[in-house]
């Protein structure tokens, strides 16, 4: 079985389209081989606002169920502001509760009395910016409306952590902070 990774550079941009990238490799031997670079704008149907971008970014990712996607935007908020008893309920009920992203923020700031709460993985990893911060929150938004809660309630592709491995092959999501990555090896050039 050869595995199909993708790295996704992620944008909640109005012109998502243009600013969401997808590195795709394949695994040879004990390497990575690039396969392919391209923006969402290139997936079908070749949309630049974000609605239809992730959706065909969504598509993409469902395209081979040996693929693994690491997508770079906050997958959940502090565990301490969650108000439902999982997880997934959060998700799952996020588009309805959140209509846009600067409710999300709004909401999420008030919740934490005013302050900019971290994740422990946030903490723990250093990164940049917390899940709702006024530079982040249009990402976190887009990436749950958009990607994370339509795979989650369709149970097309499993979210890790948070849910378990699949028993068959299915799309694996999971969150990547390529900031923190380059960090955590001493590296920290230009990457973008």
């Amino acid at each position: 079985m050869t595995r199909r990774i993708l790295g996704i550079d992620f944008s909640g941009a109005s012109d998502a389209g243009r600013r969401i990238w997808i590195a795709e490799g394949e695994e040879a031997g004990n390497r990575l081989q690039l396969v392919d670079l391209l923006p969402a704008a290139e997936l079908e149907p070749g949309a630049m606002e974000p609605a239809a971008a992730i959706a065909a970014l969504a598509r993409h990712i469902l395209a081979d169920p040996h693929t693994v996607a690491g997508c770079d935007f906050p997958f959940s908020i502090p565990r301490s502001l969650i108000d439902t008893p999982t997880w997934a309920d959060f998700i799952a009920s996020f588009p309805t509760r959140f209509a846009d992203a600067d409710r999300f923020r709004d909401w999420a700031f008030r919740k934490a009395g005013m302050r900019e709460l971290r994740r422990r993985t946030d903490a723990e990893q250093q990164t940049p910016f917390n899940s709702y911060n006024l530079r982040i929150h249009r990402q976190t938004w887009w990436g749950i409306v958009g990607l994370l809660q339509p795979l989650l309630v369709s149970g097309t592709a499993v979210i890790r952590p948070y849910q378990p491995m699949p028993r068959r092959p299915k799309p694996i999501v999971i969150e990547a902070c390529p900031a923190c990555a380059m960090k955590s090896i001493g590296v920290y050039p230009q990457y973008k």
